[in-house]
């Protein structure tokens, strides 16, 4: 801890005694190796943010460039997973806007998550018919509630994996 008092050695010089900085337990080594070790954990700890979501560390070096065909890119594939998501979505037997939620989502939180440029994310026919089969056993009305329950989970388990 570091406080400042007036210092009675000093009194009696011609040096001005109003205040000197005085350690409290700590030599004044100790409190560089304690600075030092301090920026080294806010550097660890912002590599670790960004190696935990990827996103943000390219940002750093994202340019105007990289924008147009990211944008480019994008529209590219919303003209095929839009309409590819509705058509999972009824296979999965949920409304058609539930493969748009799914496809949204999961293509925010794969770009936010994930380091993959390749990386297709979204409903594919073999999960479709996978939720499907597991939704055989509910009525029509229990049939939402199951399904976003089941992509809770299936999202926690394979996010925590990925971590």
């Amino acid at each position: 801890r570091l406080s400042c008092l007036p210092c009675p050695d000093l009194a009696d010089k011609n040096v001005c005694p109003t205040a000197v900085l005085v350690s409290h337990r700590l030599s004044m080594s100790e409190l560089a190796t304690r600075k030092k070790s301090a920026s080294s954990s806010s550097s660890s700890l912002s590599e670790t943010f960004f190696r935990v979501v990827p996103a943000f560390d390219s940002l750093r070096t994202y340019s105007l460039r990289d924008l147009s065909c990211d944008t480019m890119a994008g529209l590219t594939v919303a003209a095929v997973a839009v309409p590819q998501a509705m058509a999972y979505a009824q296979i999965a037997g949920i409304p058609p806007q539930y493969g748009l939620y799914t496809a949204i989502v999961m293509t925010f939180v794969g770009a936010l998550l994930d380091s993959s440029k390749q990386l297709i994310n979204g409903p594919t026919n073999a999960i479709s018919i996978a939720v499907l089969s597991a939704l055989v056993g509910f009525s029509d009305a229990e049939r939402i509630p199951a399904v976003i329950l089941l992509a809770l989970i299936v999202g926690t388990i394979q996010t925590g994996i990925s971590l």
